[in-house]
């Protein structure tokens, strides 16, 4: 009789353990608000047929189709017009610093191509949330500042030609976001490679050609120009490696277009749940259906303002507590 005594305290005690319960009994949810941050931008329609093409010879009419398949899906063609703009680009810079002669500038118009069917192909629905990002007339601003550099170091010669052939290439790769999604990755990275690569070669051009930093006797030019020239140059360079970065290692987002961003008080409904071993906690806004990140985890034992029925959809985030607690009813 005491042997069955010690089995029933025991088997008793192994029942109130509410650690123990848990791993077996499914864990209450409940309401907790608190303040989050979140995005009010709401879904929008982009229609992918929607072009500036399609402005100029009609939607899914055969040119808009001939321009999309030559500019977007045929491999062949991209790698012809990339082929046309690294020439022109070359050769062009040389003319530039003064190691061609001067008549091999009109190669520069083989730049041309790439950025007038690149335009051509933008989604029109994109570049309108485009235009109302400050991001694009910073750059614009920049874009100008650095085309306008390029035509007074040439003294306005024909040079000239080659800075207005760029021209186009600078200012398309801006609204690189409006280019058809599956193979924006990839013309952006191409875009703000040779944009970094521009300048670059050109700031060199500055420095050891025009020798715009110091004399050539090794004197310090005007301090006050120089650092308002780097400091343009540096902002430009920034925003070209954040294109670079984003189309990288993030291709499916876009760089330029932002949405407002607030803090607000929600109501999120939290529950737990046992994976693997380790007690995992999912938070989530009933209203919206959408996902809440959690800073830190949350107990159990925070207050509990209601308890939700198991029926309730959820769109759960994961954050993992080390620590089990009781689940308090």
């Amino acid at each position: 009789m005491q042997h069955e005594g010690k089995k029933k305290n025991t088997n008793a005690t192994q029942q109130d353990d509410p650690v123990e319960d848990s791993v077996t009994t499914p864990l209450l949810n409940h309401r907790l608000n608190i303040r989050t941050m979140c995005s009010d931008m709401l879904p929008t329609e982009v229609r992918t047929s929607n072009t500036v093409a399609a402005l100029f010879l009609g939607e899914d009419s055969r040119a808009e189709q001939a321009l999309f398949e030559i500019g977007v899906r045929s491999r062949g063609a991209q790698k012809i017009m990339w082929g046309l703009w690294f020439t022109g680009a070359i050769l062009g810079l040389l003319v530039v610093g003064e190691v061609l002669p001067l008549h091999l500038v009109w190669v520069s118009t083989l730049m041309l191509p790439l950025s007038l069917v690149t335009t051509l192909l933008f989604s029109v629905d994109v570049l309108r949330s485009l235009c109302s990002s400050l991001d694009l007339y910073v750059l614009l601003i920049l874009q100008f500042a650095f085309f306008v550099d390029g035509i007074y170091y040439c003294l306005a010669d024909k040079r000239c030609i080659f800075w207005c052939c760029y021209l186009p290439t600078a200012i398309s790769s801006l609204f690189v976001d409006a280019y058809p999604a599956k193979f924006r990755g990839v013309f952006a990275q191409l875009f703000f490679s040779v944009n970094i690569g521009m300048l670059v070669i050109w700031n060199l051009l500055l420095a050891f050609k025009w020798h715009i930093f110091w004399t050539p006797k090794g004197g310090m030019m005007n301090m006050s120009f120089m650092l308002h020239h780097v400091s343009d140059q540096v902002a430009l360079g920034v925003f070209y490696c954040r294109h670079l970065w984003v189309s990288t290692f993030n291709p499916e987002y876009f760089v330029m277009i932002h949405a407002s961003v607030c803090t607000k008080h929600d109501t999120v409904e939290v529950s737990y749940e046992i994976e693997d071993g380790m007690e995992v906690c999912r938070a989530f806004i009933p209203c919206r259906k959408s996902e809440v990140k959690l800073q830190k985890s949350i107990s159990r034992k925070s207050e509990c303002i209601k308890t939700l029925s198991p029926d309730t959809e959820k769109a759960p985030v994961e954050v993992k507590i080390d620590k089990k607690a009781p689940v308090e009813c």
